[in-house]
């Protein structure tokens, strides 16, 4: 049987976003950064890993799960496939296909 690893960002209080969908109280700069980005790089979408000079390699996971509200953020900025390193399942009640 494999492992499981879960891997989450949440608040305290165990919120991963506002109630209106905003996600901006998340810290996007700091020393935790590297550590981040050395340890868990696949958690990083493609798109940034290109743009942050981060090698495109998993370290620790095969996919990856998200709602749809998760997966809208990076589609509405043009982002179809954000982890293509990954397997990736989108859980929705509302969209029935995906546009990739």
């Amino acid at each position: 049987m494999r492992k499981v690893k879960y891997y989450l960002a949440c608040t305290v209080d165990g919120f991963i976003a506002r109630e209106n969908g905003s996600f901006n109280f998340f810290p996007m700069e700091g020393e935790h950064f590297a550590d981040l980005f050395d340890s868990f790089p696949e958690t990083i979408p493609a798109n940034l890993q290109e743009a942050l000079g981060i090698p495109a390699e998993n370290k620790q996971f095969d996919a990856v799960l998200m709602g749809r509200k998760t997966y809208e953020v990076g589609l509405n900025v043009g982002v179809t496939n954000p982890y293509p390193s990954l397997k990736q399942y989108v859980f929705s009640r509302t969209m029935e296909a995906s546009p990739r």
